[in-house]
Parts: C-alpha cells; structure tokens; sequence
C-alpha cells in the first residue's frame, strides 16, 4: 500500500498561525470559562468532563491525519507535539476543545 509523504517544502504562513491559535485559545479559555460557571451555577461538570476528554483525545490528530493523508507545513510551524513523524500545531489541541466539546455541548444544550 502506497502512503503518500508531505510535502517538504511548504512553509506555514505565520499571520496564519497567529489568527488561528489567538481565535482557538480564546474560544477554549471561553470554554472553559462557561464550564467553571455551569459548574458553580448549575452543579454540572458535563462540560469541563467533555473538555478534559477533547484534550485527551486530540492526542490521536496525528494518526488520524495518517489515514487522511492531511498535513501540516512543517517549516515555521509552532509545534506542540510530534508523533508518529507527524508535527501537531499548537492550535490543534484547542481547536479539538471547541470542535468536540465546546460546540456540540451548546448544541445539546439549544435543543
């Protein structure tokens, strides 16, 4: 089976970077904000459980970019972790934080 290798030469923009790890670490310090307020006003730890369960499982983003053949520009890129020779930006784990928790919490909730 043929698995595709990423492109070296690419290089992450860095205004990029910035716009997106700003946006996704406010997001999640929101997130986790209404989270410590749900708990303190309505006894519920639903979302600060789903938080705590998307930082867990964004450790998988690596394979799961594997199999999807998705990758980051390695060049100028700000690595939180690497796995699997696959460099995971720092934005991911926060953008796991409102992907799978934050945003689907509210849905549940609206309905």
């Amino acid at each position: 089976m043929y698995v595709p290798e990423p492109p070296t030469h690419a290089v992450s923009p860095h205004v990029a970077q910035i716009v997106q790890t700003a946006g996704c670490v406010v997001a999640a310090i929101g997130c986790c904000g209404y989270a410590a307020w749900c708990r303190r006003r309505r006894g519920s730890v639903l979302l600060a459980a789903l938080l705590v369960g998307s930082v867990l499982a964004s450790f998988q983003e690596a394979p799961l970019d594997i199999f999807v053949s998705a990758y980051y520009p390695h060049q100028h890129l700000w690595t939180f972790w690497e796995t699997f020779g696959r460099q995971i930006p720092v934005w991911a784990t926060f953008a796991w934080m409102i992907l799978f928790a934050g945003a689907p919490y509210l849905i549940a909730r609206a309905m």
